[in-house]
């Protein structure tokens, strides 16, 4: 395989969508195409288990029979980031790797997008989320696709609900407002033993930025233009929900 023309999956965490089959046979050709007769092998690097991807093998070997894939995985982040920049920079490096979708960027001068005749930007829009599009196709190129997509959840604990003689968890922000006053708990000189709810900051604050923008897009605010080449969530909207998200770290809040 050209070294050179790799493709690579992005790791955005969360719903597992089975894309392995599918980009690979970006490198062979499409199945009545002469090079789906091809004998080959593709080395693929990542950062989880060989199990995770098990099935996903089984299933490409039924489709390319006379193709092998062999996987290698890393423990550590820094050691397959290291180990992959340095393959990369000899011309050794594998034909899939994968890399984070906000550490792209960084990587692209060491790729070529997939071919449009491969795989199109429409269809593209067609079969994944508006993210993956501004993720890993900003300027029209297709870089990678995602072998996942995060997913924000509310985790609530029950004890703390039932003390509070609240009987169901909040579904909507409105809902998240009314029961935070009735969740803290203060000491007998008024200060904040136990709070309510781990919002308002970003230093303490696990997915603070995925949670920010996901406020911000739920007010109808526009993260960035539709070219994708510059930011444009300082709208009144925006602001809207900055001010919401940094009340719950905001002790004279009501």
């Amino acid at each position: 395989m050209d070294k050179n023309k790799l493709i690579i999956f992005g790791v955005i965490g969360g719903i597992i969508i089975v894309v392995v089959l599918f980009i690979v046979g970006f490198l062979l050709g499409d199945k009545g195409e002469s090079p789906y007769n091809v004998q080959a092998t593709l080395k693929f690097w990542g950062i989880n288990e060989p199990y995770a991807y098990q099935g996903v093998f089984e299933q490409f070997k039924e489709v390319y029979p006379n193709v092998s894939i062999t996987y290698r995985g890393f423990d550590s982040i820094l050691d397959y980031e290291q180990t992959l920049l340095d393959a990369l920079a000899a011309g050794t490096g594998p034909d899939i790797f994968m890399v984070r979708n906000n550490d792209l960027a960084r990587k692209a001068n060491k790729i070529f997008p997939v071919p449009g005749s491969k795989y199109s930007l429409l269809r593209l829009r067609n079969d994944f989320p508006q993210v993956v599009e501004q993720n890993f196709a900003p300027q029209g190129g297709i870089y990678a696709l995602p072998t996942s997509i995060d997913t924000l959840v509310l985790l609530y604990n029950r004890t703390a609900l039932n003390e509070a003689a609240v009987v169901f968890p909040p579904e909507t922000w409105e809902e998240v407002q009314e029961v935070v006053p009735k969740l803290i708990i203060y000491d007998d000189m008024g200060a904040v033993t136990r709070a309510a709810i781990a919002l308002g900051g970003s230093r303490n604050v696990n997915r603070a930025k995925d949670i920010l923008s996901l406020l911000m897009l739920q007010g109808g605010a526009e993260l960035v233009n539709d070219e994708y080449t510059a930011a444009t969530f300082a709208s009144q909207e925006g602001v809207e929900a900055l001010t919401f998200y940094t009340q719950f770290a905001n002790p004279n809040s009501k």
